[in-house]
Parts: structure tokens; C-alpha cells; sequence
């Protein structure tokens, strides 16, 4: 219930930043025209989480495998971004973009075992956080080859999966896989630069955000990850990603 008031709350921005823009929208230029396509992008992101319930669950998995204990690290995802600009608007002294984009996030570990014969022995998990995302965000230019961009708020649908492999002492290699079939909703909001290589065609934006994310649990044949330590958390996000992309814009 409190995800679907806050769902609504952020279309409610979307609707209202949409109705200021309105009485200058025939004035003024959306790329390729009202809600048309101004330009597309792609990125590199690190994105930090708590996953302090996944570092503890996979060192208790370690221990009951007999490899060496080993303190787990997961915590900073990094990947690539695409996606387009749905449209921008520029109007006298600021602008407005409405964006929708896909993001590749993975984070990996192998463990390795180092006592004698079982040297071939390890557990590799792969984890990753692809998500779809959609944002708006407001700035106004500083400099003839600067953007500022004030804010970026927006709303990120999570589809989390980890994949656990283990080979033992025989060589043989056993793979599991870890999801679930909810869709992880998530916020972000953020501030950034946009740097003009060609103004209105090429440029670079840069963006700090600071996200919210909470992912319970993951399964596998209707197995709970977390089966030794209860309902923790997969991972809780209160931290920040930084975002480096090159936008292509095509103006009308």
C-alpha cells in the first residue's frame, strides 16, 4: 500500500513538472517533437548497497563447505547504462528531460581453497541487479558549455538474481540459481553536470544520486537464500552511484 501511494506521489511530479512546461511547449523545441525521441545515451555506473545480510550468508556457506573462512565484500555494483532521452525541453533560462533507461549492474567473488589437494575447490558468486529506470530531472545552463542539472528524481524496477557456482575436489561443477519473480522497486534522486562537446548534438553528463532499494529474499525451487539466518535482507540501499554517459541528441 505505501509502495503504491509513493508510485502515484512521484507520477504526480511527473504530471505536475509536465503542466509547468506546458504553456511553452509549442514555443519551443522537444527534439523531435512533442514526446518525440530527442536522443539516446550510454553510461558507466558504480552503484554502493548494504549487503550485509548476503556477506554473512555466504560465509556461513563457506564454513559448511570446508573452505577457508573468508570475509565476503559485496556492496559496490558496477555496470553499463542505455537508454534515451524521451524528450528534453529547453526553454529560457532551463530545461526539462524525461529519461528511460536499462542498467547492468554486477558484482562477483571467487573463493578459492588452499589447503593441499583441494587447491581446484571454490564457490564464484555472481550477483546481479539489472533494473529498468525512468526519471525526470530540471537544471538550467551556468556556462555556454555547462548544464547544471539541479535534480533528478526518479523510480527504478530491480530484477535481482544471484548465481552460485561450486567445484569440488572430483572437478565437477554445480551452478544454482537464486531469483525471485517480484519486482523490486526502488528510488533515487540526484544532482549532476552536463558538459557540451557540441551543443544540442554531443555531451557528457555526469550524475551523483542517492539511491533506496530494500530486496528481501531470493529462491531457488521455492528455497529461501537465507535459510540459516532467518529473514535478513539480500541487500539495503541508502548509499550513493555516480553515472558518467555520453548523450547523442538529434534536434529538430
Amino acid at each position: 500500500m505505501i509502495k503504491g501511494k509513493r508510485i502515484k506521489g512521484f507520477t504526480t511530479i511527473l504530471i505536475v513538472f509536465f503542466l509547468i512546461a506546458s504553456n511553452e511547449i509549442f514555443s519551443q523545441s522537444f527534439g523531435f517533437g512533442f514526446l518525440g525521441l530527442s536522443g539516446f545515451y550510454g553510461g558507466y555506473t558504480y552503484q554502493q548497497f548494504d549487503a550485509n545480510g548476503l556477506n554473512k550468508q555466504i560465509e556461513h556457506n563457506l564454513l559448511n563447505s570446508g573452505l577457508i573462512p573468508y570475509k565476503a565484500e559485496f556492496g559496490l555494483a558496477k555496470g553499463y547504462r542505455v537508454g534515451a532521452n524521451i524528450f528534453r525541453g529547453k526553454f529560457s533560462g532551463y530545461f526539462i528531460t524525461l529519461k528511460g533507461f536499462y542498467q547492468f549492474l554486477q558484482e562477483n567473488y571467487k573463493y578459492n581453497n588452499n589447503i593441499g589437494n583441494l587447491k581446484n575447490n571454490y564457490k564464484e558468486y555472481d550477483l546481479r541487479m539489472n533494473y529498468w529506470g525512468v526519471s525526470l530531472d530540471f537544471g538550467f545552463p551556468l556556462l555556454s558549455f555547462i548544464d547544471f542539472k539541479l535534480i533528478e528524481g526518479g523510480v527504478s524496477f530491480y530484477q535481482p538474481k544471484l548465481i552460485v557456482k561450486t567445484r569440488t575436489s572430483n572437478n565437477s561443477l554445480n551452478q544454482v540459481k537464486f531469483s525471485n519473480n517480484k519486482l523490486h522497486i526502488g528510488y533515487f534522486v540526484g544532482s549532476g553536470f552536463i558538459l557540451q562537446l557540441i551543443p544540442n548534438y554531443i555531451s557528457i553528463e555526469g550524475t551523483v544520486a542517492y539511491n533506496y532499494i530494500k530486496i528481501i529474499n531470493l529462491y531457488n525451487t521455492g528455497n529461501k537464500l537465507f535459510y540459516t539466518l532467518g529473514n535478513k535482507d539480500l541487500t539495503y540501499g541508502k548509499n550513493f552511484s555516480a553515472t558518467v554517459q555520453l548523450n547523442i541528441s538529434m534536434p529538430r
